[in-house]
């Protein structure tokens, strides 16, 4: 894919926020209700995003208001981390997001399969 293209489907994953969300590509936001693992774990991925060049968001809001960790936009891609919820609680989330999602937990090791 050369320059432009991946310029174009960078911005097209982009218009899938809402118009209130002002948060900055490649920006590592931490929210306040999660733990300090879930908050390094989002900055460990995000630092390994920027080593392969790739684009995000983090805490970011879709239309529907619903939250996701990261948006990957190369890949077009949610990383979803968890350490207190279950995974089977998490499950319940795909269907209220554009994308596919990957759940993650907060202690597991990073794997490049996550980012594509």
């Amino acid at each position: 894919m050369n320059k432009f293209d991946l310029m174009v489907k960078r911005n097209n994953t982009a218009r899938l926020l809402d118009l209130s969300y002002k948060g900055k590509r490649n920006a590592v936001y931490v929210n306040g209700n999660e733990g300090k693992l879930h908050a390094l774990k989002k900055a460990d991925i995000c630092h390994e995003l920027r080593k392969r060049k790739m684009e995000f968001y983090t805490e970011c809001v879709f239309p529907n208001k619903k939250r996701a960790d990261i948006l990957v936009l190369d890949s077009l891609k949610i990383i979803e981390i968890l350490s207190s919820e279950k995974l089977e609680d998490a499950v319940l989330k795909k269907q209220f997001y554009p994308c596919p999602i990957v759940f993650v937990k907060a202690t597991d090791e990073f794997l490049e399969e996550w980012l594509f």
